[in-house]
């Protein structure tokens, strides 16, 4: 009996273990199985996924494709492991592989950057459409229409805007910025005053006031041989509001522009900077002055000439944004100066004019830096009529010119051969015109070329508002200025003085009509001669910049 016993037991113990083994085996089996399926689930999902081609559109892909392509998977491992996993499992399981579902098929969103929204580059904005990254006239880069276009909301690109008796059906279709707005009749432009004119590298830059005090910048451009464009840009600071009247100069990238406050009874001298970004900051140089400023520019530095309160003439040289002391020129003066640097061969010399205390013409020459030759013009009886700076300048390397209105309304000329001055002339002794402003003195070549070719003209406005051209051929050698020729007898003009000078030779004049409306003409390259006036907001359709 005890062996029966020991044998059950033995049988038992085996049969134990026995089944132990097994449980342990299948429990292996089963942990392997599913570790293998976790590694080759994903793999397997991804290769359903790119084999039935789904594509989503620019907006996240629907619940609907998420949905299909889900079951798809679940179908796969629930074949698998519906023996050995809980419902709980099942679900996590679903949601790790609708995850990665969607974040395989994620789309590529376009970076691009449309109208008034910010960028840093050109290739930000949609320049398809016209839009370019510029800073217009702030410190901040946008996606923005050229000054001569404007953003059209219902086809989504930039369009030319209107000129005058355009059709239009909102303001901003029309040359705003310069006065024009949507209206039957067309509205009046509000232009008061060209400013100021600079012939810079790429283009020439014009400071335009108008009749509210808010400053514009006008970018001046060659479209071709004959064709001219005239980008406005809103200068949308008003501490400009202070300075109705500017000189400016260029260096270093940088337009310096000096003028005297009119709201303080100092009228401090103030300069204004502007910047490839626009404006960029107005500092108070102080003083008590009077009359207009001017500025020059020299090869390291530029300065300021302006009068004091007791008509004292002095200068102010910056230098490395660093103003200098100021220095004392000359005593006793009636009229604003104007100066500029004569240029011949090697040698460079800076000359200044200005109406003396007996009303003539004075000439300062800068022979040291503190030390100036004095030179009264003409005769004592010459009396200038304005306080406005007069006109000079030089042609080639023999003649200098002054032009200047006499008390009698005249326009007078005075020239300096070899460094001898003439007496004062008048300009037309046939038709002896009386004018109401200063003239425009422009040479159809550089300054300092003597060709026979180099032609001068003056342009100027009489006292019935008349555009008025007198020539002079050969004008480096030979002193010779034709009678008055009127130019445009069907518009009247109030200014006519600012000209430019662009890099491919065009050569022109921007003036305001008695309506307040600009207007340029330009000297035709084939005949030598001015064109009629044309309206200065007229600006032809110009493919857009790459």
């Amino acid at each position: 009996m005890s062996q029966f016993k020991r044998f059950i037991n033995n049988k038992l113990s085996y049969c134990f273990v026995y089944t132990i083994g097994i449980c342990i085996a299948i429990s292996l089996a089963t942990t392997i199985a599913l570790l293998i399926w976790y590694l080759l689930t994903p793999a397997y999902v991804n290769y359903n996924i790119n084999q039935t081609n789904f594509i989503c559109p620019p907006n996240p892909c629907s619940s609907t494709t998420r949905t299909t392509t889900s079951s798809i998977s679940s179908t796969l491992f629930d074949s698998l492991i519906a023996s050995s996993m809980s419902t709980t499992s099942i679900s996590t399981m679903q949601t790790s592989i609708s995850t990665i579902t969607s974040s395989s098929t994620k789309p590529n969103i376009s970076t691009k950057r449309t109208y008034k929204e910010s960028c840093d580059q050109l290739y930000d904005c949609y320049i398809e459409y016209g839009l370019l990254c510029e800073y217009g006239w702030n410190e901040n880069k946008s996606c923005l229409c050229e000054g001569s276009h404007y953003w059209s909301v219902q086809q989504n690109k930039c369009l030319r805007k209107g000129e005058i008796n355009d059709s239009c059906d909102i303001d901003h279709q029309c040359h705003r910025e310069i006065g024009l707005v949507c209206d039957k009749p067309p509205g009046q432009t509000t232009v008061h005053r060209i400013v100021d004119c600079i012939n810079e590298n790429y283009a020439t830059t014009c400071l335009v006031l108008g009749t509210n005090n808010i400053y514009h910048m006008v970018t001046v451009r060659s479209i071709s041989e004959k064709e001219l464009s005239f980008d406005w840009f809103l200068i949308d600071n008003r501490i400009l509001e202070e300075l109705p009247q500017l000189s400016c100069t260029f260096n270093n990238d940088t337009k310096y522009c000096f003028g005297l406050s009119a709201q303080d009874s100092q009228h401090s001298l103030k300069l204004a900077q502007f910047t490839r970004k626009g404006f960029h900051s107005i500092e108070n140089i102080g003083g008590t002055n009077r009359g207009i400023a001017f500025g020059l520019t020299n090869i390291n530095n530029v300065s300021v000439y302006v009068r004091n309160s007791q008509n004292i003439l002095y200068r102010r040289i910056i230098v490395d944004d660093e103003i200098l002391s100021a220095h004392n020129i000359a005593l006793s003066l009636s009229g604003d100066p104007m100066c500029y640097i004569y240029e011949v061969l090697i040698s460079r010399e800076i000359y200044c004019f200005a109406r003396n205390s007996v009303y003539g013409l004075t000439e300062y020459v800068e022979l040291s830096k503190d030390t100036w030759r004095t030179t009264q013009l003409g005769i004592p009886t010459d009396r200038i009529r304005d306080e406005i700076a007069p006109v000079c300048s030089y042609v080639g390397q023999i003649h200098r010119y002054c032009f200047a209105i006499f008390e009698n309304g005249q326009i007078y000329r005075i020239i300096s051969k070899s460094g001898v001055w003439s007496t004062w002339q008048s300009i037309g002794r046939e038709r002896q015109y009386q004018f109401i402003s200063q003239p425009a003195f422009i040479i159809s070549k550089p300054l300092n070329q003597s060709s026979s070719d180099q032609t001068c003209y003056l342009l100027a406005i009489d006292t019935n508002n008349n555009l008025q051209l007198s020539t002079n051929l050969n004008c480096a050698l030979v002193d010779n200025f034709s009678e008055w020729i009127s130019i445009s007898t069907n518009l009247k003009f109030k200014q006519f003085d600012k000209t430019f000078r662009l890099r491919d030779g065009n050569i022109g004049v921007l003036g305001i009509d008695s309506q307040n409306r600009p207007y340029y003409i330009y000297l035709d390259p084939k005949t030598n001669r001015f064109t009629s006036p044309r309206p200065a907001f007229t600006v032809k359709s110009v493919q857009f910049r790459p």
